[in-house]
């Protein structure tokens, strides 16, 4: 996945800063929980296809504000994956908020999820739902050579200003971002990227 690297790092900062102001830095890793693709046994094999292979596909699972890790599992997607037969292994980071404002999201992406699981995999695809989606567009942005797809869910995009602009314009196709952006239009610069 390519993408032109402007200035993640004031791109994330303002996306942190446009939300609440909450207090203190965070450097805690991000804690995980792992599905692995299930291996066949003789008593789901009617039930639940199984991956006939080991995992070559790691599929990590951003969660959207206020979620917590485990949500993607308790509503069915990590059943719903492995039910697929796909070999793919899973894995739920609690990516919270505090996250996006401490500014640390990226570093501990890289350090606790993509770091560990570079080269055990043949591809990495990053979930992402409401403010997941901003997570995982800012990985694919940041570490594009690690990230080999992306699934959006109702991805948080920005503010409404930028919205209708975009839609006065005639879509994104004919949007011309302004030419010079302030660090309160984070969600400028995320359209440019998709641009």
């Amino acid at each position: 996945m390519s993408f032109s690297q402007p200035s993640t790092r004031a791109l994330l900062s303002t996306v942190v800063c446009l939300m609440s102001a909450c207090a203190g830095e965070l450097q805690a890793p991000i804690l995980t929980a792992s599905y692995p693709a299930p291996a066949p046994e003789p008593s789901r094999a009617e039930s639940m296809p199984t991956a006939t292979e080991p995992a070559s596909t790691l599929v990590i699972m951003l969660p959207g504000a206020g979620d917590r890790v485990g949500t993607y599992d308790e509503h069915g997607f990590v059943e719903l994956m492995h039910q697929s037969g796909m070999a793919v292994d899973i894995l739920e980071v609690d990516a919270h908020y505090g996250y996006y404002r401490s500014r640390t999201l990226l570093e501990r992406m890289e350090q606790d999820v993509l770091a560990p699981n570079r080269g055990r995999y043949q591809e990495i695809w990053v979930v992402g739902i409401s403010m997941g989606g901003i997570g995982a567009l800012l990985t694919a942005w940041t570490f594009p050579e690690d990230i080999d797809g992306l699934i959006l869910m109702a991805p948080y995009l920005g503010r409404r200003k930028t919205l209708r602009a975009i839609e006065s314009a005639g879509g994104l196709a004919r949007w011309q971002p302004p030419a010079e952006i302030d660090d309160e239009e984070w969600d400028v610069e995320i359209w440019r990227m998709l641009k």
